[in-house]
């Protein structure tokens, strides 16, 4: 095995060969758990651990990363739903995290 393994991550650049972590999918373009197989070119090649689906991929987080991301997207989408009034709220809470995820924001005026 590669001596990269051993080298803890810090999220800065790409991730050691062998290390599980989150990787962005080009296909699904969200981030999924993987494993980091090797390196080229400022890019890694992953196996996708949920489909064992092999990709490029260049965008990485770590376990932390994706906590205080997640953190985040579930703030934002309290605040969206806090301003509507709908009987459903589990199809309010999931469109608003659909719109959230395809990059819709507050827009803060001064």
């Amino acid at each position: 095995m590669p001596e990269e393994i051993n080298k803890p991550w810090s999220g800065e650049g790409l991730p050691p060969v062998g290390i599980e972590c989150e990787a962005r999918s080009c296909r699904t373009k969200t981030f999924r758990k993987c494993v980091v197989l090797a390196h080229r070119n400022d890019m890694a090649v992953v196996s996708f651990v949920d489909q064992e689906e092999l990709q490029w991929a260049d965008s990485f987080r770590t376990a932390e990363q994706a906590a205080h991301q997640d953190r985040e997207r579930h703030s934002a989408i309290l605040d969206m739903t806090s301003h509507l009034s709908f009987s459903d709220k589990e199809a309010i809470m999931r469109t608003c995290g659909y719109l959230y995820d395809a990059g819709y924001r507050k827009q803060v005026t001064q």
